[in-house]
């Protein structure tokens, strides 16, 4: 005795070829992972990455963990677009006290395009700005 997997199918399954068959399972899926693509690409277009709400609600600086976006520097942050070069020059100081852990001064100076980080009169890194659609990204390189 046989008993069906699926129940009886109805007389218009019975008239349908398989590609009609197929089509009428397919083209729904289709057509929901087409909405769900289209959806994924507006929130990556139009809605602020978590770093860029981050500096909208106040942050100084975020950190930059996307490898692609880090390149060759040692560390990179995100900050906010328009600083002026002193703010710059506090935010570099800020994050190298932190990195490094130390109490002593460390300064920045704007020097040729390139911001100097220097502690105890030793220059101790630099950093570069690279501009972002929304945000600034700020590279940092300590001397070896």
């Amino acid at each position: 005795m046989k008993i069906p997997l699926f129940g009886g199918h109805g007389k218009r399954w019975e008239e349908q070829n398989y590609a009609q068959r197929f089509g009428g399972i397919f083209f729904p899926a289709f057509i929901a992972l087409v909405v769900i693509f289209l959806f994924n690409e507006y929130k990556t277009a139009q809605l602020p990455t978590l770093n860029e709400e981050m500096l909208m609600n106040g942050a100084e600086y975020c950190l930059v963990t996307d490898l692609n976006e880090i390149g060759d520097a040692d560390y990179a942050y995100e900050i906010k677009s328009g600083s002026s070069q002193e703010e710059i020059c506090g935010i570099i100081s800020s994050i190298c006290i932190d990195l490094k852990r130390e109490d002593d001064l460390v300064n920045a100076r704007y020097e040729n395009g390139e911001y100097i980080i220097i502690s105890n009169g030793i220059t101790i890194g630099r950093a570069v700005i690279n501009d972002k659609a929304t945000t600034d990204l700020l590279k940092i390189y300590f001397c070896d």
